[in-house]
């Protein structure tokens, strides 16, 4: 397993040049420059790879050697988990020892200045620990009316319910000891009150508490540039076998950092299925759930700094991920979680399986705004929506008409709800088609609902005649198809210096190559960034 971002400017390519564990008895001519399908020693493996496309250059060169990551690694390095993170110039600190009786609600701190907290943490006594699930953390940034955080205090800080001996430690939050932590910057332009509200049936009688918070003229954060962080926390108990559990489901703008989950009585091989701004196609699909989290066959007590389990039994305990260096970014709309499987499913494996309980935090930061809206659609194959948006084909046409699932919990095996059907069209050369889109946008994205049989679809993109040198139009190989699982969302994304001040654009798709020899386009949607 490998977290080392490999950048690249037109094209990455990721080989072996042995088969993994070990020599392979009946090939020892190394390494094999044949096609895949032809080695005459093949063997199955599964791999899992997380990638990120630009809309426009960032400037990075491709990676060549790796580069001094020695204060990287000093970052990572297991056994400084928990320790405090290095304070900025200017770094106040407030401290308090409270008692919080049972149903009472206590504000611990409250900021009425522009700034940024840099670092809470709690500590019980002994006697009061039974309770840490009971209390309730609640943040409020700038006066909002909902919290922005709002989770049981020992789910927040990695405490497992059903072990509070077991506890998370992470670089960012969890606990050292008795001691609970968070490093995760909250920055905020008014104000920020934190409260603990006790839903328990015991007061709790001693409960310390420290933050550090740096003023705004130390540490700015750009408000048009920032978002509030969050935690999210949601609980299934039972699960429902078929619906996936889903770590956070919410529309806005922002970005998921990472998760702590905590389960009981559940097994392996949920695949993580995350989507991001409205795609019927998860644009994260995992390998199961504890290949989500950086482990295999079962999951096992490990402390990472940005992964690892503890309490561990098979699919049941409590496992977390921080998503760096990945990127979790939404522009609209996130719905982040994981199958969820039973006595029932998947199929062939009947019996297998246990439906558990699980409940769950989500670190992410947000805002309520929405930076991408649609302002167009077009149906290739209907005859209203083609003269309207004035279609052309070009070399060859083809009629299509497709009846089948995205991948979700649409076509699970208990249950299936009615395909997806829709007319399309499929080219040989490519097709044009004028769409509308806001003026003020600062980029737009396309939208293109294809079949996934046809692999590796490669096109040029112009718009009104310049084309986009950024990038082709390309997918990356589909998992194969099965159980009618055709339907493919795939996106397009168009800087700004092309669309810039405009209401409409023109679209010209040439295509290139596939798998098919041809270009599938059954139904387009337009996406304006603002």
């Amino acid at each position: 397993m490998s977290i080392t971002p490999f950048f690249y400017k037109k094209r990455l390519k990721v080989t072996l040049s042995r088969e993994p564990f070990g020599e392979t008895p009946l090939w020892d001519k190394l390494p094999w420059l044949g096609r895949y399908d032809q080695h005459p020693a093949r063997r199955n493996h599964w791999y899992n790879f997380t990638y990120h496309t630009f809309s426009e250059d960032p400037g990075i060169q491709s990676w060549t050697k790796p580069a001094d990551m020695t204060s990287v690694a000093k970052l990572w390095d297991p056994a400084r988990i928990g320790d405090p993170i290095l304070e900025v110039a200017g770094t106040k600190k407030v401290s308090i020892d409270m008692r919080v009786l049972a149903g009472a609600s206590k504000e611990i701190f409250s900021l009425d200045k522009p700034g940024t907290i840099t670092a809470i943490r709690f500590a019980m006594s002994k006697a009061d620990e039974a309770a840490v699930c009971d209390a309730w953390i609640q943040i409020r940034f700038d006066g909002a009316t909902v919290p922005q955080v709002e989770a049981p205090l020992g789910c927040f800080f990695g405490v497992y319910r059903t072990q509070p001996s077991k506890r998370i430690a992470s670089r960012f939050v969890g606990c050292k000891g008795s001691d609970m932590y968070c490093y995760l910057p909250m920055p905020f332009w008014r104000s920020a009150t934190v409260s603990l509200l006790n839903r328990g049936t015991s007061s709790i009688s001693n409960l310390h508490a420290d933050l550090s918070f740096v003023p705004r003229d130390r540490l700015p954060y750009p408000k048009e540039l920032c978002a509030y962080f969050h935690a999210v926390y949601h609980r299934e108990s039972p699960r429902t076998e078929g619906h996936d559990y889903r770590y956070a489901d919410l529309r806005g703008q922002g970005q998921i950092v990472g998760h702590f989950t905590y389960r009981t009585n559940t097994s392996m091989e949920e695949d993580e299925r995350t989507y991001f701004d409205d795609s019927r196609t998860p644009a994260v699909y995992g390998e199961g759930f504890e290949d989500d989290h950086n482990q295999g066959w079962g999951l096992r007590d490990l402390q990472q700094a940005i992964y690892g389990s503890t309490a561990s039994d098979g699919g049941s305990g409590a496992p977390w991920r921080f998503f760096t260096p990945d990127l979790y970014v939404f522009n609209s709309h996130v719905r982040h979680g994981h199958q969820v499987y039973g006595p029932n499913s998947p199929l062939g494996h009947e019996g297998m399986y246990q439906v558990g309980n699980e409940e769950s935090v989500t670190f992410l930061y947000a805002r309520e705004r929405e930076s991408l809206i649609q302002t167009d659609e077009f149906d290739p194959g209907n005859p209203e929506s083609e003269k309207q948006h004035a279609y052309r084909v070009f070399g060859s046409r083809q009629n299509k008409k497709g009846r089948w699932w995205y991948d979700g919990e649409e076509n699970n095996v208990l249950f299936k709800l009615p395909p997806i059907s829709d007319d399309g069209i499929s080219t040989d050369r490519g097709s044009q088609f004028r769409v509308k889109i806001d003026p003020s946008n600062e980029g737009i994205r396309i939208r293109r609902r294809t079949d996934k049989d046809n692999n590796r679809q490669l096109a040029n993109v112009y718009i009104d005649g310049v084309r986009v040198s950024e990038r082709p139009w390309y997918n990356v190989d589909f998992e194969r198809i099965f159980r009618d699982i055709r339907w493919y969302d795939s996106d397009f994304e168009i800087p700004a210096r092309y669309t810039r001040g405009k209401r409409n654009v023109t679209i010209r798709i040439d295509f290139v190559s596939s798998k098919l020899a041809h270009w599938d386009e059954f139904r387009y949607w337009i996406y304006s960034y603002r």
